[in-house]
C-alpha cells in the first residue's frame, strides 16, 4: 500500500476513534452497568485476548472468534463495553500477529473497522427492540433482535471489507466471495457459542 493511503489511514483513525469513543461514552453512560462488577468485566476481558491470540489462518487471512465474547458481553453490558473489549482482542490480535514495521497501518484499520462494524450492528439490534441486561424472558421477541445483531455483523463486516479493499487496490472485487462464506460460517458458531456465554453469565454469573 502507498505511504499516502497509509497516512490517510491513520488521519482517519485519529479523528475519528477517539471522537467516537467519547461520543459514545456521553451518551450511552456505561458506568451504572458496569459498577459492582468489575471483576466480571476484568475476567471477559482476559478470556476475549485468550481467544483473539489463537486465530485460525486462512490463506493470508486471521480468522478468530471474538465474536462470540463480544456477543455476550454487548447482551448484558451493552455497546460501551462490547467495544472496549473487541479494541483490547484486535490489539491483542495485532500483537499475536507481529506485524512488520511496514503493516502498522493495519492497527489503526482493524480498529476503526470493528468500531463501526459494533455502532452499526447495535443499532440494529436497537432498532429491532432488543434490549441489554439480564435476560427475563424466552420467547420470539427475545430472539429477533438477536438474529438481526448477528446478521448485521455479517453485512457490516462484509460491506467494510469490500469498500476498503476497493481503496487498498484501486480495483472493484466480488462482494460474493470466499470470505462471506467465511464470515457466515465463523458467526454460525459464535453466535450460538455468545447466547450459551450470556444466559450461563446471567444464571450463573
Amino acid at each position: 500500500m502507498s505511504k499516502g493511503k497509509q497516512l490517510t489511514i491513520w488521519l482517519i483513525w485519529l479523528i475519528t476513534w477517539p471522537t467516537t469513543i467519547v461520543y459514545l461514552y456521553s451518551i450511552l453512560d456505561p458506568l451504572p452497568a458496569l459498577q459492582g462488577r468489575e471483576f466480571d468485566i476484568i475476567s471477559f476481558t482476559l478470556l476475549i485476548c485468550v481467544v483473539a491470540f489463537f486465530p485460525i489462518i486462512v490463506g493470508e487471512t486471521p480468522i478468530f472468534f471474538i465474536h462470540g465474547i463480544s456477543f455476550a458481553v454487548f447482551l448484558y453490558f451493552g455497546l460501551f463495553a462490547e467495544i472496549i473489549l473487541t479494541q483490547i482482542a484486535v490489539i491483542a490480535l495485532m500483537f499475536k500477529l507481529r506485524i512488520s514495521k511496514h503493516e502498522l497501518y493495519r492497527i489503526p484499520l482493524n480498529l476503526t473497522l470493528f468500531l463501526f462494524v459494533s455502532i452499526i450492528s447495535a443499532a440494529i439490534f436497537y432498532l429491532a427492540g432488543g434490549e441489554n441486561g439480564p435476560l427475563t424472558t424466552m420467547d420470539i421477541g427475545t430472539f429477533i433482535p438477536i438474529i438481526c445483531y448477528a446478521l448485521g455483523t455479517i453485512v457490516a463486516n462484509q460491506v467494510s471489507v469490500h469498500l476498503l479493499l476497493m481503496f487498498i487496490t484501486g480495483k472493484r472485487s466480488k462482494f460474493f466471495s470466499t470470505s462471506l462464506l467465511w464470515d457466515v460460517a465463523t458467526s454460525s458458531i459464535t453466535v450460538p457459542v455468545g447466547l450459551v456465554l450470556y444466559l450461563l453469565y446471567t444464571e450463573l454469573g
